[in-house]
């Protein structure tokens, strides 16, 4: 489907919020855990958006929509920080605030 969007992004442009609800109902999803699938939806929204933003421009909310849907996936997907991040070697802080 993405090459196909790739390719012909004007066919989907009468079908852009049937779509969207669809990939948006997968991406939402608690019960699916693969994030591959999660992450082709968005894919999928993302080749649409550049190979025709005027689809996007036009529907204002579904653009809306999609960015809610970016920043709450970034938030479920993001890892906790491992140890270096919360706690950075001695001396780490003078190397990028003091030179």
């Amino acid at each position: 489907m993405e090459e196909l969007i790739d390719v012909e992004p004007k066919i989907f442009k009468a079908y852009v919020r049937d779509l969207f609800d669809t990939i948006k109902a997968i991406v939402t999803h608690k019960d699916i855990t693969v994030d591959a699938i999660k992450d082709t939806g968005l894919k999928i929204l993302t080749v649409l958006s550049q190979r025709s933003p005027i689809i996007y421009r036009d529907n204002r909310p579904i653009l809306k929509e999609l960015f809610e849907i970016y920043f709450t996936r970034m938030i479920d997907s993001a890892e906790d920080p491992d140890d270096e991040w919360i706690t950075p070697p001695e001396g780490i802080l003078s190397l990028l605030f003091f030179n």
